[in-house]
């Protein structure tokens, strides 16, 4: 449903209610630019919680100073909200704070044995799929620091960027290497000892690894667009080319045949399934050669393979 379908429906759905209610509270999955929208083009909310966004955010908008409240992601932090509301003047305070969730923080021991029930189960399953998510994949050197926050991968190259990219040429032996950095979720450093689970952390989907044959003015568009619009998930990492100008791209491998205006030019891609569709890479014109393991089993033997020859 896109911003301009949301609105109506959302109104004719307030219209709808044979409940009355005093407090309206909007829990959504929208990004910031949708829940503004909200604020703005429906009064009669005047809280929205939650959100697409990975950072947090607090904002006022609309006619009633709607509140627009978004937390950290991967529970870096919470919002904790007060309400006191006066039944004679119909006035609604809200006391809001952001809460930077620590280790010092005592857990509350109902809350961890479900916790502790889940994740068990969770590390059992991938036990009994074969990815042993104990076992140390690498220990890496002091200093090699992995950087998979949102804030840095989703606007520029980074090294954990990199060694996916790389992992996707190595297993489809491709000429480029791409993919949308939203399959990263760990929003972290990594550094020190990474084991097979810190690898499903960073990489969770099940996207499948694709081998396609793409032509080079269909790749150039698709890679043009991503450096264009830097912040989502679907800006995308990339090796094999190379661009000073987020225009024109050339080949890494002889750093003059330009991509696009090479008449005829096809090109071996690696990239995520999940990409493919979500890009203009879905071109009729687009092939797929082959289908293989998920991401995450891809990245674990990349590893493995780059550090035993170190």
């Amino acid at each position: 449903m896109n911003g301009t379908s949301m609105i109506p429906f959302i109104q004719r759905f307030l219209q709808s209610l044979r409940i009355k209610y005093d407090v309206l509270v909007a829990l959504t999955h929208c990004d910031l630019k949708m829940d503004i929208a909200l604020a703005e083009g429906i009064p009669q909310i005047d809280i929205i919680m939650g959100g697409h966004d990975h950072e947090n955010y607090y904002l006022v908008r609309g006619e009633r100073g709607t509140r627009i409240c978004k937390a950290d992601a991967n529970a870096f932090s919470v919002y904790i909200h007060r309400f006191a509301f006066n039944l004679y003047t119909r006035k609604l305070f809200v006391d809001s704070k952001l809460v930077r969730i620590i280790p010092e923080i005592p857990d509350d021991f109902l809350t961890a044995s479900v916790v502790k029930k889940w994740f068990s189960m969770g590390m059992d399953a991938f036990t009994k799929s074969g990815l042993r998510p104990y076992d140390t994949v690498v220990t890496f050197p002091v200093g090699v620091e992995l950087d998979g926050r949102d804030s840095s991968i989703r606007y520029h190259a980074t090294l954990l960027t990199d060694y996916i990219c790389k992992s996707l040429m190595y297993e489809t032996n491709a000429t480029v290497g791409l993919y949308n950095t939203g399959s990263i979720r760990i929003d972290d450093v990594v550094k020190g000892k990474l084991t097979n689970y810190d690898i499903l952390r960073i990489l969770p989907f099940e996207d499948e690894v694709v081998k396609l044959q793409v032509p080079g003015a269909v790749l150039a568009r698709v890679l043009t667009h991503s450096v264009s619009t830097p912040g989502g998930g679907m800006f995308l990492s990339y090796c094999g080319v190379k661009s000073i100008d987020g225009k024109n791209w050339v080949l890494e491998s002889d750093g003059v045949t330009n991509i696009e205006k090479n008449n005829n030019l096809m090109l071996t891609v690696g990239t995520l399934d999940y990409t493919q569709n979500e890009t203009d890479l879905k071109d009729p014109r687009v092939t797929l050669i082959k289908t293989f393991d998920p991401i995450a089993v891809t990245v674990m033997k990349y590893f493995r393979l780059l550090y035993k020859s170190k």
